[in-house]
């Protein structure tokens, strides 16, 4: 969906019109946005999920870095796409 290299503001402004676009054509659908989370063993923010993937679904994931190969537990992965949402104005 991103690439890197692209200024923060540029892709901040993206999600926000995502987000507003996708709540206005249907107001009845919640919204997700995932992030790429950093990755607590290298830091890299390179993440890997199945197509249909819904963070707060039991069974979790797999979610993995890229980079790594870490293998994200669901509440370490809630707690840090959290924190990416903050970081983008999401939350």
């Amino acid at each position: 969906m991103f690439k890197a290299g692209w200024p923060l503001a540029y892709v901040q402004e993206m999600l926000r019109k995502r987000l507003r676009n996708s709540s206005e054509n249907n107001e009845a659908r919640m919204t997700w946005t995932v992030l790429p989370v950093p990755c607590p063993k290298c830091g890299e923010a390179q993440n890997t999920t199945p197509g249909d993937f819904d963070p707060n679904d039991v069974p979790f994931g797999p979610v993995s870095c890229m980079v790594c190969g870490y293998e994200f537990m669901q509440g370490e992965y809630l707690q840090g796409l959290k924190t990416r949402r903050r970081e983008f104005g999401l939350e």
